[in-house]
Parts: structure tokens; sequence; C-alpha cells
């Protein structure tokens, strides 16, 4: 009997623990928006190799059309701050040829917390928003990414949501902008305090 009131007590810590870094992220009214990570994505189905330009393009039309990728309202946010130093860089150095695999897979949560450790980031204190990609397949017309919200002090993840969005468009930069554009768009409609 003890020991499983034991187990229930530390279950109930972890999701207390669990609910008040949901509620950090969703309650934050500011937000570092920091991009979207390529560097452990797999490209499926993919005829021709990415260039890095193309990922980093990614990045600069949602930072260039803030009313379709309306982080404010997404994520319900009064101030986001555009910071996309560190992931320009991560993108800008990538190989993309190593990118290309047959098969897809998966982050763990143990491999996003050894990323994001390694994140140098530019701001040094509040929210901070990222995305890491980690599947995008052409064929199937998918993406899938880690929406996460991290301690920019810490290089902790306050909260992280696996999530799908489908891609379109006729370039290979509409493609994978309008998978990140789904995602922000079924985030808003998830968001608990609306």
């Amino acid at each position: 009997m003890k020991r499983l009131a034991g187990v229930f007590l530390i279950s109930l810590v972890c999701f207390t623990g669990a609910f008040a870094q949901l509620k950090r992220a969703y309650e934050s009214n500011e937000v570092v928006w920091l991009g979207v990570d390529f560097s452990h994505a797999t490209f499926t189905d993919l005829k021709a190799s990415p260039v890095n330009q193309d990922l980093v393009n990614i990045n600069r039309v949602i930072f260039n059309e803030p009313k379709k990728f309306n982080i404010n309202k997404f994520f319900n946010k009064e101030k986001v701050v555009y910071d996309l130093r560190m992931v320009n860089k991560i993108n800008e150095a990538i190989n993309p040829g190593q990118l290309i695999e047959t098969k897809s897979y998966l982050l763990d949560s143990a491999t996003l917390n050894k990323i994001v450790a390694e994140y140098k980031f530019d701001q040094e204190n509040g929210l901070g928003l990222i995305f890491i990609a980690e599947n995008l397949n052409t064929k199937n017309r998918y993406g899938t990414f880690h929406v996460l919200f991290i301690d920019l002090a810490t290089n902790q993840i306050v909260y992280s949501s696996g999530m799908r969005g489908n891609s379109g468009g006729s370039s290979f930069r509409n493609q994978w902008a309008n998978a990140v554009y789904f995602i922000m768009h079924e985030w808003e409609d998830s968001n608990l305090y609306n």
C-alpha cells in the first residue's frame, strides 16, 4: 500500500510539473521566435537535394509574411521578438545531401534535450519558440515538426509537442513553409486558454 501511495505521489508531482510547464508556454505574454531548425530533419521521397538557401528562405518567408504566419495570434502572444540568427547559421551549415533518406525517423525526448542543450542563443533571457523539423515527406505531402518552448537562460525545454502539417505549394520553399503554417494554425485551434 505504501508503495502504491508513493507511485501515486510521484505521478501527481510529474503531472503537476508538466501542467505548470504547459501553463507557462501558453500564458507567457512574450516569446522569442527562433525559427525552424532543419539540421535534424530527413527528407523522404525527394527527387533532388535541397540547397541551404532553400532552408534559410523558409524562415525568411515566415518573417516576411507576418500576416499569414501570425505568431502573435496563433500562439496568443502580445509581443513576439524575431531572432533568426542562430537558426540561420545552423541551416546554412547543413550538408543538404545528408538529409535525404528512404525512411522517416523520430526524434525522441532525449535527442531533443540534447539538441536544445547545444543551442547558443543570441537572446539571454525569456521564452523561446522554435520548430525542429523531423520528417518531411514529399510524396505524401506532410511534415512532422517538434514545437518547442525553451527557457533561453537555461537551455531547458519548457514544453514540447510533436505535430504534423500538410505541405503544399509550387516551390520547395512554399511547400515546407505551408507545413509550418498548417501547424501554427492547428496550435491556435488546440489552445487551451482561448
